[in-house]
């Protein structure tokens, strides 16, 4: 998660230090080009270039203020070594990446929203489910017990032996348990 915070303020930083050099006049005098005509908003700017540096301060990520404050550093010799034309460039593709960085930063929100309603429906199932398990064994408790009601007693069936001959002393009477 830091290295996306780092990434997502440093996009933020350059886009607004790319916007102090296209709008500066001084800056846009040497390289001949006409004055901005729209007001420049050198506060605001400032404001938003040392946002993320302050954010990381406050969540006590001194590394990466560090690793942000380095990398600002550099890309701001960068932004001060080139001319103006290539100064808005640079500005475009920091905003582009910036919303890259937005939609990676929102698809990890949603998936991070969506991973805890699962666990929270997951614990919902697991309590339910001890719930259900509970009518379960109680449910067939009941059936047992409705299967030994309705079982038949054991039948006796009188079995006849006719090896020993048809007589009726010959008969032998044998009692059979079905179960």
């Amino acid at each position: 998660m830091d290295i996306l915070t780092i990434s997502a303020g440093l996009c933020i930083s350059t886009a607004a230090l790319a916007y102090l050099a296209h709008t500066d006049p001084k800056r846009r005098r040497v390289f001949g080009q006409p004055g901005y005509q729209k007001p420049r908003r050198v506060w605001s700017s400032l404001l938003v270039l040392s946002a993320p540096g302050v954010w990381l301060l406050i969540s006590e990520n001194g590394a990466g203020f560090t690793i942000w404050l380095g990398a600002l550093t550099v890309i701001g010799w960068g932004v001060a070594a080139t001319n103006p034309a290539r100064t808005e460039a640079w500005r475009e593709t920091a905003w582009a990446s910036l919303n890259i960085t937005g939609r990676v930063v929102i698809l990890g929100w949603s998936s991070l929203v969506s991973g805890v309603r699962s666990v929270r429906a997951g614990m919902k199932l697991v309590r339910d489910g001890t719930e259900r398990i509970a009518l379960l064994e109680a449910r067939v408790d009941q059936l047992e017990a409705e299967i030994q009601r309705i079982k038949p007693a054991p039948q006796r069936f009188q079995a006849i032996d006719i090896d020993g001959g048809s007589s009726p002393e010959h008969i032998r009477s044998k009692t059979i348990v079905r179960s």
